[in-house]
């Protein structure tokens, strides 16, 4: 069997169009690494700076903490080095009121609005600038708290939006009370979970080009009457098939991780395993988790993606006859709910992207905010409910491709 299941491994790897795509998928994978969200080449002195910098405050989010930042911020603020002339003051001023604000308003402004404009961009005053926002996670977690609770009792009424909302309030109750939050510099943590964005793209593409011809080739090719009336061409070889496409999977998205973790370290760094995840903006995890346990939990369900992001190709790949065909279809149906405008289309389908293959197989939007279903009386969470649906989806489309596979010649 395992002599099988190698020989179907080279036959998918060993394609020219296999290999061309591996490559591009690791020049495009490292690529990425090295260069912003804007296209630009990081800067190794940049990076050295701002790690140097943020790493001065490293330490639990405690009052202490927080004071001693204040104290740094008020230190620069009151400096009057650091402030605009009278007349440039007076231009800000004015430009507020031209944005609409209240005489009250502009006459109250503290003196971080009046920073020369070298001071108030520079690196030190930016990271205080970070680190103050980061000592209001407690307030910020409690304000979440308190309004997903009144927003899932004012949407559901009765037991549903009661549960719901006490779920919610608990989830967000523990991180305001008592787990206790780390600042750090966390870059090689946030890039790796940047790179998890481009996988559809990178290891989703190779994979829809390397399977899917493991059972339509056959067919184009007109050899799967002959595969099916060999000695074990009913058992062992269609195995043999399903479990070589999972190991490339498998494979293939373990190589890109590590890579990944090897590249992301060597340039940004992997200090900050301890920092808190959340931004408040775009990132409110009910969950206590630090940088170092969500990537950990991101990987987890990017896993499950893999399989049914597999499990998709190969179902299609056994039920069309041109591997072309089968790739045209896996494109539109694995890769549109990240590269289109799906959720435009309702709630119900927002609801039903959190389930597609390949945002499974990016996870990390995953755990970036609450959501939970109400199923009997209890609240089941979203990032619990999607790892079990991929494996159980995958679990019957496995068993279709064999059977598709196997009636072929009869059918035919």
């Amino acid at each position: 069997m395992r002599r099988i299941i190698w020989f179907e491994l080279k036959k998918m790897i060993l394609r020219p169009i296999s290999l061309a795509i591996l490559i591009l998928t690791l020049a495009i994978n490292c690529l990425s690494i090295f260069t912003d969200r804007t296209g630009d080449f990081v800067s190794h002195d940049e990076i050295m700076a701002l790690r140097a910098e943020q790493t001065k405050y490293a330490g639990k989010i405690d009052q202490n903490w927080t004071d001693e930042i204040e104290k740094k911020i008020t230190a620069i603020t009151e400096n009057p080095k650091n402030l605009m002339s009278e007349d440039e003051k007076e231009a800000v001023r004015k430009e507020y009121m031209e944005r609409g604000y209240t005489r009250e308003y502009v006459d109250s402004l503290p003196n971080s609005a009046f920073l020369k404009p070298e001071i108030k961009s520079g690196l030190p005053y930016v990271v205080l600038e970070g680190a103050e926002y980061s000592s209001r996670f407690y307030s910020n977690v409690k304000a979440l708290s308190t309004s997903l609770g009144e927003y899932y009792r004012a949407k559901y009424q009765g037991e549903k939006g009661e549960v719901l909302a006490q779920k919610a309030e608990n989830m967000y109750g523990y991180l305001a009370e008592d787990y206790t939050a780390y600042y750090d510099c966390c870059l090689g943590w946030s890039k790796l979970i940047d790179m998890q964005r481009i996988l559809p793209l990178t290891v989703g593409l190779f994979l829809l080009i390397a399977l899917s011809s493991v059972f339509s080739g056959e067919y184009n090719q007109k050899t799967d009457s002959l595969l099916l009336s060999a000695k074990y061409g009913r058992s062992k070889l269609i195995g043999a098939k399903i479990a070589a496409s999972f190991l490339l999977a498998a494979g293939v998205w373990l190589l890109i991780l590590l890579i990944n973790l090897i590249l992301a370290g060597s340039v940004f760094g992997l200090e900050g395993t301890q920092t808190f995840v959340q931004d408040w903006q775009y990132n409110t995890c009910p969950f206590p988790y630090t940088e170092l346990s969500n990537y950990l939990a991101v990987c987890g369900m990017s896993l499950t993606g893999i399989v049914i992001f597999t499990a998709v190709i190969l179902f299609v790949s056994a039920k069309t006859r041109r591997p072309f065909i089968t790739l045209l279809i896996c494109g539109v149906v694995l890769l549109s709910p990240v590269i289109g405008n799906i959720s435009q289309l309702g709630a119900f389908m927002s609801e039903i992207l959190a389930f597609a293959p390949a945002n499974t197989l990016i996870a990390a939007n995953h755990f970036a905010f609450f959501k939970a279903y109400y199923v009997f009386g209890h609240a089941i969470l979203m990032q619990a409910t999607v790892p079990v649906v991929a494996v159980a989806v995958s679990g019957l489309l496995i068993p279709f491709a064999c059977r598709a596979f196997e009636r072929h010649q009869v059918e035919n």
